[in-house]
């Protein structure tokens, strides 16, 4: 996969691509980061083939030319590369990208959404951290956060933190966010690292050797 593409990364072009009224189904910039970042730190390398198609949809004439689709493309990439970048480099310097409502209030759900779709993605991969007692603890932002979105859709009314713990949560999710996404690469890494012990060879069993003819004509003696 490409590392980070030189120049700027016009977000703004991309957040109105998504926004277009021939993209129904396209997610919205903020969940598209949420999304990017799930991918960047998540169990395995996911190539870009398998997941660009959620961004937009299964609609066929997302783009109007193969000049716009190379454009977007290449944008898109160009953000992914970068929160990698971000994480290998300095972890504190991650800045998700978090759409905010009318009066300004950031909407940490899209994010907290488009993270858990890439999980998605190899839910599979993903099991032996939501099996691992400590590691779990990671997702609980995270997770709160997109059943909390859910139920304000009126998707799911059920919330993973009572609704005091929630809130103080929310105060704090510019900063837990990120700071889950990188604990959760680093929990990766780590078991990537982690050597792996040798299979255990069977040891072949001895027969017992039959004395030497010698051997027993010495005892006849």
């Amino acid at each position: 996969m490409e590392r980070p593409t030189s120049g700027p990364i016009d977000l703004d072009a991309l957040a109105d691509f998504l926004d277009s009224d021939h993209l129904a189904d396209a997610m919205s910039l903020s969940e598209l980061d949420g999304y990017l970042t799930g991918i960047a730190v998540g169990p395995e390398l996911i190539e870009p083939q398998h997941w660009l198609f959620k961004i937009w949809g299964e609609d066929p004439a997302a783009f109007q030319s193969t000049e716009q689709m190379v454009a977007f493309l290449r944008v898109i990439m160009g953000r992914y590369n970068q929160i990698i970048e971000c994480l290998d480099t300095d972890p504190d310097t991650l800045k998700p990208i978090f759409a905010e409502d009318a009066e300004g209030i950031a909407r940490y759900g899209e994010w907290a959404v488009g993270f858990t779709e890439a999980m998605q993605l190899r839910m599979d991969a993903w099991q032996p951290m939501l099996d691992d007692e400590d590691a779990t603890i990671l997702m609980v932002p995270i997770a709160a956060i997109t059943a909390a979105w859910g139920a304000e859709l009126n998707e799911d009314p059920e919330l993973t933190l009572p609704e005091e713990a929630l809130n103080e949560l929310l105060e704090e999710a510019d900063v837990a966010l990120p700071l889950c996404a990188a604990s959760i690469r680093a929990f990766w890494q780590s078991r990537m690292a982690k050597p792996t012990k040798p299979a255990m060879k069977a040891k072949p069993t001895t027969k017992q050797r039959k004395k030497p003819e010698r051997d027993r004509r010495q005892r006849r003696r």
